[in-house]
């Protein structure tokens, strides 16, 4: 065969199978892509409106949200699976390749399965809901639910900050949730100086609580001597509010006390030193 014959064969090749070919695959595969996309701005439509819907019926809104973003994720693998198998993709070879790629997803992130058994945990046995102020004893994290989801539940702090945190972290530590009981005991602790009257800042303090309105009036209200300390004698206070109040009240409080000592000449001591100079001080031997 000579060599024209064999570029003549070669391009006889080409137009008649290879590219026809790969034009035929290119169009699958970007008709699969376009499906994808499509279907998918479907999936997430469907659960929004899902969930909204349940959620209006007075089902548990986490764990309507959790389910709702598990079976995101469930649609959209079996979505996947049925373009692969539309692209001539082999059912055993899908399952061979889900079964390689599950096996190296477990033994790469053995903690990512913790953290869904972690979040499946707290969306049936609510420790807290969305919603709720809750504390992370161990890492000292602290703020509001926004969102729990399969791996991670979000909190927003009170400086307007988003800390994520692992759901194997919540479930394996102790969390308060400030929130559950839907009020909060307020405790405040005032110093005032030894020359001045308890009785008196006592009697201020009363005064302050009995004007607050979101106080409740209903719940017990102390007002006592927590400690002697060094320079200053400590009143402590306590009182509940709705969970909701607690910050304003805490903060309004604080500067009535301080406004109203200083109108009844009541002084909160600070930290101080007094410094004495000998003015007899012998000069330095050499």
């Amino acid at each position: 065969m000579t060599k024209v014959e064999r570029i003549t064969r070669f391009q006889t090749y080409l137009n008649d199978d290879l590219i026809p070919t790969f034009g035929k695959y290119m169009l699958k595969i970007t008709l699969a892509l376009l499906i994808y996309f499509v279907v998918s701005k479907i999936i997430n439509r469907l659960i929004r409106v899902a969930v909204k819907k349940l959620s209006a019926r007075n089902f548990d809104r986490t764990a309507v949200i959790f389910l709702g973003n598990t079976f995101r994720v469930i649609l959209k693998v079996l979505l996947v699976i049925a373009l692969l198998t539309n692209l001539g993709v082999t059912s055993a070879t899908i399952l061979a390749a889900f079964g390689s790629v599950t096996v190296g997803i477990g033994l790469a992130l053995q903690g990512g399965m913790a953290n869904f058994a972690g979040g499946v945990l707290i969306t049936f046995t609510k420790p807290f809901e969305i919603g709720d102020y809750i504390i992370e004893v161990g890492e000292k994290n602290e703020g509001t639910v926004r969102k729990i989801a399969m791996f991670y539940t979000t909190l927003q702090t009170a400086d307007d900050h988003t800390v994520t945190i692992p759901n194997q972290m919540l479930t394996n530590s102790s969390v308060i949730n400030l929130t559950k009981a839907g009020t909060r005991r307020l405790t405040i602790v005032v110093g005032i100086s030894y020359r001045d009257s308890i009785d008196q800042a006592k009697t201020i303090l009363s005064d302050l609580i009995r004007e607050e309105a979101r106080i409740l009036k209903d719940r017990p209200i102390d007002i006592y001597v927590d400690e002697l300390a060094a320079s200053s004698v400590n009143l402590g206070l306590h009182a509940y509010v709705k969970a909701e109040d607690y910050f304003k009240v805490k903060w309004d409080l604080n500067e009535k006390i301080k406004k109203s000592f200083d109108q009844k000449g009541i002084r909160i001591p600070y930290q101080q030193v007094d410094v004495h100079v000998n003015a007899n001080v012998s000069e330095e031997r050499s």
